[in-house]
C-alpha cells in the first residue's frame, strides 16, 4: 500500500469516528466537501464503514448491554456491605454507530478511528504524607470488568487485569490506581474531594466523570463531565516544566513518567471509556500499546519485537474478537504472527 493510500485510508476513518461522536454544523460542511471533492474519498469512507460493521457487530442498545461486556465475570461490589451485589452497575452505552450510507457494501476488516489518547501504566507508591483511612483492595482478572459502589454514591468501573485501592472516611476519598484502568463517576461532595493517585500524578475532583489509564510508566486522563485537576507528584513536579493541568469535559491529557504533560486534546464521546463496552479504540498508537491491551483480555500473553512495536495503528476493534483483531493486524500491517512455544509473538517483516 502506498503512502498516499495509507493517508487516504486514515483520513476516511478519522471522519468515521467523528461522525460517530457527532459532527458540528461546520464539521458537517467540511465532511460533505471532502466526500464530494474526490470519488476515492467516498470509496475510502465506504471501506471504513464496512470495516466497522465487520468488527463491531454488537448492538449497544440498553437491552443488549450485557452482551457488550467481556466474557469474564463482572462483579458489583458495595463498600457499605463489603459483598458482591447481584445488580451490577450498567455503564451508559456510547452513542449508537450511525451508518452514513447503507448502500456502501465493500470494505476492509479494519475500522480506523480518531483522536484517542495514548494510555500508559505504572505501579503507584504512597507519596502523600497526610493520614488516611484504611484502604480496601480491588482486583479484576484477565478479561473481567468489575463495578465498585462506594458508600458515597459514586460508581467506579475497574478495567480488565487492573488493581485499585479505595480509602474513604468522613474527611477523605482516595483511590490509588495501581495497575490498568478505571472509570470514575464521582458523587459530588464539596467537603470531601475525590483523589485518584498513581506514582506519577494524581487527579483531584469534587464530583465528575473521568477515565484514568496506566501503561508503560505514564498516566492518561480523559474527562466526560465536570472538571478535574491533574497534578504531577512532588518528585516529578520538581523537574518538570509544568506541575498542574486542569481539564474540562471533552478534554484529555497524558502525563509521562518524567513528569511532563502532553498537549490537551479533544476526546469524543464514543472514545471515552469505550473499553467499558468492549471496544479497543486507537489513533496512531504504537502496536506495542495494542498488544499490551490485548494481553489484558487473553490468558496467554503475547510478545512483540521492538521494531514491530513501533508501527502505528489506528482502529476501533471489538475486545471480544481478539482473533479477528490479530488477523487484521497481520493482514494490514507489515508484521507476521508466529508461534513461540505455544505463545503468539508479533515480528516485523
Amino acid at each position: 500500500m502506498s503512502a498516499i493510500e495509507t493517508a487516504l485510508r486514515q483520513e476516511a476513518h478519522v471522519w468515521r469516528i467523528k461522525r460517530d461522536a457527532g459532527l458540528s454544523p461546520e464539521e458537517q460542511r467540511e465532511f460533505d466537501q471532502w466526500m464530494e471533492s474526490d470519488h476515492q474519498h467516498g470509496a475510502a469512507f465506504a471501506r471504513a464503514e464496512m470495516g466497522w460493521a465487520m468488527l463491531d457487530q454488537i448492538d449497544f442498545g440498553e437491552a443488549a448491554l450485557n452482551e457488550t461486556m467481556l466474557d469474564g465475570p463482572q462483579d458489583s461490589i458495595s463498600l457499605a456491605s463489603g459483598v458482591v451485589a447481584d445488580d451490577p452497575i450498567e455503564p451508559q452505552p456510547a452513542p449508537m454507530l450511525q451508518r452514513f450510507a447503507p448502500q456502501m457494501a465493500a470494505g476492509m476488516a479494519t475500522a480506523l478511528a480518531a483522536a484517542i489518547i495514548l494510555f500508559f501504566s505504572g505501579v503507584p507508591t504512597m507519596w502523600f504524607g497526610s493520614p488516611e483511612p484504611e484502604a480496601e483492595q480491588f482486583v479484576s482478572e484477565v478479561g473481567q470488568i468489575k463495578y465498585i459502589r462506594p458508600a458515597d454514591g459514586s460508581q467506579i468501573t475497574l478495567g480488565a487485569a487492573s488493581r485499585l485501592a479505595l480509602a474513604m472516611d468522613d474527611k477523605q476519598r482516595i483511590a490509588t490506581l495501581q495497575q490498568g484502568n478505571a472509570y470514575f463517576d464521582i458523587a459530588s461532595d464539596q467537603a470531601r474531594p475525590f483523589t485518584v493517585r498513581t506514582d506519577i500524578g494524581e487527579v483531584r475532583v469534587t464530583g465528575t466523570a473521568f477515565d484514568v489509564q496506566l501503561r508503560d510508566g505514564a498516566i492518561a486522563v480523559a474527562v466526560g463531565k465536570g472538571e478535574v485537576e491533574v497534578t504531577a507528584t512532588p518528585e516529578m513536579a520538581a523537574t518538570s516544566s509544568k506541575q498542574t493541568t486542569t481539564l474540562s469535559a471533552g478534554q484529555a491529557v497524558t502525563l509521562s513518567g518524567d513528569g511532563e504533560f502532553g498537549l490537551v486534546t479533544k476526546v469524543y464521546p464514543a472514545e471515552l471509556g469505550a473499553w467499558r463496552l468492549g471496544r479497543l479504540i486507537y489513533f496512531r498508537a504504537p502496536l506495542s500499546q495494542v498488544v499490551g491491551d490485548i494481553n489484558r483480555h487473553i490468558d496467554e500473553p503475547m510478545t512483540i519485537d521492538e521494531r514491530a512495536g513501533r508501527i502505528e495503528i489506528s482502529g476501533a476493534f471489538n475486545a471480544r474478537q481478539i482473533d479477528d483483531l490479530l488477523e487484521t493486524i497481520e493482514r494490514e500491517l507489515p508484521v507476521r504472527i508466529i508461534d513461540q512455544n505455544g505463545a503468539r509473538h508479533i515480528a516485523a517483516k
